[in-house]
């Protein structure tokens, strides 16, 4: 059948264990590796003044497209049907392919992680090239679901980066790689959060990352949640 890209391409299931000892690896690979400053990055996510949203939008899930395309071709070689036989993230998470079965429903398809971030590529990369739904020409109109469209493009290229980050990251740092990879993931997370993209449970895989790359707790906020941490009576700690 055809290919669609019907609700994202992908179904998350929560599996019953616990994360991997890899996580905890990838947290401290991930940590005391530098990247680029965040503030920096921050300017570099805002809409300028003066800038059409939706070009600004169309223009950076371009990049990210792209980001997300080079990250993955660092392992790629790694990644293949024997190492990787389904696309997971971490043990807690698995993504499913779905394609039409020709009678108007819907297949869900389980595959190895190279096959699904290929697919996952091809249908993102067909859709970026759709007039109607980023118009080339500046000042063409966009779709008016166009927000949707984007908030749907960069939940699948987050797979790519949850994918990589959880199964590759030995890869990653032998490749001196880890600083290029941290700095995308930091340039992706704050696009999405700058224009409200993705909801934080879509961001799960990789959260434990996410919070130690980019705090969003201020230094009171952190005193605060210390001081509660230590004043609570020892027999009620869990």
């Amino acid at each position: 059948g055809t290919r669609s890209m019907a609700e994202d391409h992908g179904i998350t299931r929560s599996k019953a264990q616990a994360a991997t000892a890899a996580i905890s690896r990838m947290c401290n690979a991930i940590v005391d590796s530098s990247t680029l400053g965040s503030s920096r990055l921050k300017d570099c996510v805002k809409l300028p003044r003066g800038e059409d949203k939706n070009e600004w939008l169309a223009a950076n899930v371009t990049d990210l497209f792209k980001q997300a395309r080079m990250i993955f071709g660092i392992v790629y070689d790694a990644c293949t049907a024997e190492s990787c036989h389904t696309m997971s993230a971490g043990a807690r998470h698995e993504y499913f392919w779905t394609e039409e079965d020709g009678k108007g429903g819907q297949r869900i398809i389980e595959m190895p992680a190279c096959d699904y971030i290929d697919y996952l590529l091809s249908a993102v990369g067909e859709q970026l090239d759709d007039e109607s739904s980023f118009p080339s020409k500046l000042g063409e109109p966009f779709p008016p679901n166009f927000i949707e469209i984007v908030k749907s493009i960069v939940k699948r290229l987050f797979r790519i980066y949850a994918h990589v980050m959880t199964a590759h990251i030995e890869v990653i740092a032998n490749l001196g790689a880890i600083s290029h990879v941290n700095t995308s993931l930091k340039h992706f997370v704050l696009f999405i959060r700058e224009f409200d993209l993705m909801k934080q449970e879509d961001l799960s895989p990789l959260a434990s990352i996410i919070d130690r790359l980019l705090p969003r707790m201020t230094a009171a906020e952190v005193t605060q949640a210390v001081n509660a941490v230590t004043s609570t009576p020892p027999s009620v700690r869990r």
